[in-house]
């Protein structure tokens, strides 16, 4: 090869190395060890922080804090927070068409009681009975309180949204009754929603010794627990036996009747 052609080669070589050289400054720096390490709004690295990923969408971080002082929830993309918390509420048995129920939602006397319910009685374990006719906004305020209170990492089996009617079918099934009497008397937190008379006239004193051992041993446990109900607190005293009534008005429980026009009018 003369030497024209190699100084022709060597040339070329040159310039492909200067236009590689060009085209790697137009991309996208990667981030430098301090950049990486760089803390979040808690103060602690990103390594500090989990992925929380709803299945049904692309990769998402919502970064909860694994630092145990913490408490730090740093979400990143407030859509995967509702995304995730839907998910969950879904696997504790929450009801479709009230994924979006919370404490910020649409203002109620049930919404106001219950937003004392998760200040005081929460932490200290009783029981809230939310009486009233339909439509006051007892159901979603139970609901928004079971949101105040968990997030995605909080167990699954601490939590329980159970409609009344579905769970007396259960006790009368031998084959689910252990399973669902269990889940009733011992799940961390529970609301039962619903409780009407015409089950409670149904299963006549089964339902009433069923019922009696369940709100016994929530209370003697010292369990959270919300119930709704379309009854007065008239009707409760007329149609429950009096010794779950004097639980339910005792230092264990509240009861509050719910005031107010149905909100499925407004």
């Amino acid at each position: 090869m003369s030497a024209r052609r190699v100084a022709e080669a060597v040339s070329d070589v040159l310039v492909a190395i200067e236009k590689a050289r060009t085209a790697a400054r137009s991309l996208p720096q990667r981030p430098t060890s301090a950049e990486v390490s760089s803390p979040c709004r808690c103060g602690h690295v990103p390594a500090d922080h989990d992925n929380v990923l709803d299945a049904s969408m692309p990769p998402r971080q919502i970064g909860l804090c694994l630092v145990p002082t913490c408490g730090c929830e740093r979400f990143d993309d407030p859509e995967a927070a509702e995304l995730a918390w839907r998910s969950w509420a879904r696997q504790i048995g929450v009801p479709v068409r009230l994924l979006g129920a919370s404490l910020h939602g649409e203002r109620s006397a049930a919404l106001a009681r219950v937003e004392n319910f998760v200040r005081s009685d929460f932490p200290a374990g009783r029981c809230l009975i939310l009486a009233g006719p339909p439509g006051v906004g007892k159901t979603y305020a139970s609901v928004a309180a079971l949101r105040a209170v968990s997030d995605t990492t909080t167990p699954i089996d601490s939590r329980c949204f159970s409609y009344f009617p579905k769970l007396c079918g259960q006790l009368f099934d031998p084959k689910r009754r252990q399973d669902a009497l269990a889940r009733a008397t011992t799940t961390a937190f529970q609301v039962f929603d619903d409780l009407g008379v015409e089950y409670l006239k149904t299963g006549g004193h089964f339902i009433d010794a069923l019922l009696d051992e369940i709100i016994w041993t929530r209370e003697s446990e010292i369990l959270p627990t919300i119930i709704t109900t379309n009854l007065s607190v008239e009707a409760l005293k007329a149609r429950l036996p009096e010794r779950l009534i004097d639980r339910l008005r005792g230092d264990w429980g509240r009861i509050y009747e719910c005031p107010g026009p149905s909100l499925r009018q407004s």
